[in-house]
This record gives C-alpha cells, structure tokens and sequence, in this order.
C-alpha cells in the first residue's frame, strides 16, 4: 500500500474546482472589460489607466487559457497512467498535477490584488 495514495477520483475533483474558478474568473474578466468601456465612454480623461487594466485583463485571461489547457492535457493522461495509480506523491502525473495547483493559487493571489486595485481605481465612478 502507498503512503498517502492519491486517486484518480481525487485528482479529477481538484480538476473540476479549478476550471469552475478559471471559468469565473473569466466571465467576472469580461464583466470589467465591459465596466472599463463603459467608463472610458462616460469619462474620456480615464483612457490611459483604462488601457492598462485591459491589458491586465487580456493577460489574466490568456493565463486562464493557458492553464485550463494544462489542465485537459492532465485529464486526458489519467486514463494513459490509471493503471499507475493509486500513485503516490512522487508519481510524473501527480507532480504535474502539483504544478498546476501552485500556477492556479498564484493566480489567485494575483487575481485578489488586481481586483482590489480595480476597486479602488474605479469604485468613485
């Protein structure tokens, strides 16, 4: 028996949580896409701090992308190793595994900060 097993079951969850975060944070990324818009028309002196959130926007989307990839390819591989498993943490599928965990929790670090700058930017308008 494996110490600290890891199945397929557990690593396809944590798989689901991720693209539902990916999947929100994208649709709220187009949600202030469409706010900066609507700013930049009712307030033209804004274009400058405007461009720059929607290059942060394009960049965290096309991040989100990118991980969400990362993500199919590892779903597509379970069946290529699930005569592997249970695996145990040092197993090729679970370290990949791992790095797309640390990418997403660094995303959501990174996600909380521009949120908050956003909020602080624009909430007066």
């Amino acid at each position: 028996m494996i110490k600290d097993a890891i199945y397929p079951v557990d690593i396809d969850f944590e798989y689901k949580l991720w693209k539902n975060r990916l999947s929100y944070y994208q649709n709220e990324l187009l949600i202030l896409q469409h706010r900066l818009k609507e700013l930049l028309d009712e307030h033209p002196e804004l274009l400058e701090t405007t461009q720059r959130f929607n290059k942060l926007i394009d960049t965290f989307i096309s991040r989100e992308i990118h991980l969400q990839n990362l993500i199919k390819v590892q779903e597509e591989s379970i069946d290529y190793y699930l005569k592997d498993y249970p695996i145990s943490p040092l197993h090729e599928h679970f370290r990949e595994h791992e790095k797309i965990k640390e990418n997403i929790e660094q995303l959501d670090a990174e996600y909380a900060i521009f949120f908050d700058e956003f909020i602080e930017n624009f909430n007066r308008y």
